[in-house]
């Protein structure tokens, strides 16, 4: 963070270098750095607001140092620092609540991709009512898929998630009739034991794709980036033993360790500040 970072600086002269150094840290902050940019990016109304506040100290702080107020002067760039580490709290908090709902999108378009795939295997052998019915079920939850990638092309996830929550939720429903019996239905979200543990390998993927969102996003300092480098290397090791397991037809026994693979990647997401459950 920003605050833990003032021993760094480098005094560039003047009578009070701690007031440089502060000065010269803030400054870069404020006017060139990545996290600066990504406070705008994100149109964070409280993150642009402590941004611009921090600013305004900054620009009060050069003035009371010029007319000889040290101690004020240096006061205000306290000030200034706390207000624009806010603002890349914020902001960063803002983000990895987009990721999150990013993580939510793809799991949700995997699940009912599923589901219309047990709707399509099992209507080959439903009877004419049931495969109306079934039918029926399909035409209700197209609209609502095509809102949902509407939204999600804008990168609108959390809105497209609504949509295609309430898809899932019929598709669950309209099963049930299809299937026979309602304690069916989960256990056929898949229907082998390999498609589960593609499922698995396919989550991975988008965990994978998260860290190096939040990797290119947010600058962690190098202690966090090897953390989160040993991590990844812990998943490919069991990604490893998963696909070794799966070549030799042991979906039963890859698909757990795939999991523990991707566990590995969620402990590295919590590592850069994104919050999603194991």
């Amino acid at each position: 963070m920003l605050a833990t970072l003032v021993v760094q600086g480098v005094a560039v002269g003047g009578e009070n270098p701690l007031y440089q150094q502060k000065l010269s840290l803030l400054n870069r902050f404020l006017d060139s750095s990545g996290t600066s940019k990504r406070v705008t990016a994100t149109s964070h109304p409280e993150a642009e607001s402590s941004l611009s506040a921090a600013r305004s100290k900054r620009d009060a702080a050069q003035q009371a140092y010029a007319s000889g107020a040290e101690k004020e002067a240096l006061e205000l760039l306290n000030q200034a620092i706390k207000l624009a580490s806010e603002a890349s709290r914020k902001s960063a908090d803002q983000n990895s609540q987009e990721w999150l709902h990013r993580s939510r999108y793809e799991d949700l378009s995997d699940s009912i991709r599923y589901f219309q795939e047990t709707y399509q295997k099992h209507l080959q052998h439903a009877g004419a009512e049931q495969r109306q019915a079934a039918q029926e079920v399909l035409d209700r939850v197209a609209p609502l898929i095509a809102e949902s990638k509407a939204l999600a092309a804008k990168k609108q996830y959390s809105e497209a998630n609504r949509p295609l929550s309430r898809g899932q939720g019929l598709l669950i429903e309209g099963l049930k009739p299809l299937l026979g019996s309602r304690a069916l239905v989960y256990a056929l979200k898949f229907d082998t034991p390999r498609q589960e543990y593609e499922y698995e390998v396919r989550r991975g993927e988008s965990l994978e794709a998260l860290i190096r969102m939040a990797l290119a996003e947010s600058a962690k300092p190098g202690d966090e980036a090897e953390a989160v480098a040993t991590l990844i290397s812990q998943s490919r090791e069991q990604q490893k033993k998963a696909q070794q397991l799966a070549a030799a037809d042991r979906f039963e026994s890859a698909i757990p360790t795939q999991e523990e693979a991707n566990k590995f990647l969620v402990r590295a997401l919590r590592q850069l500040g994104v919050m999603i459950p194991l």
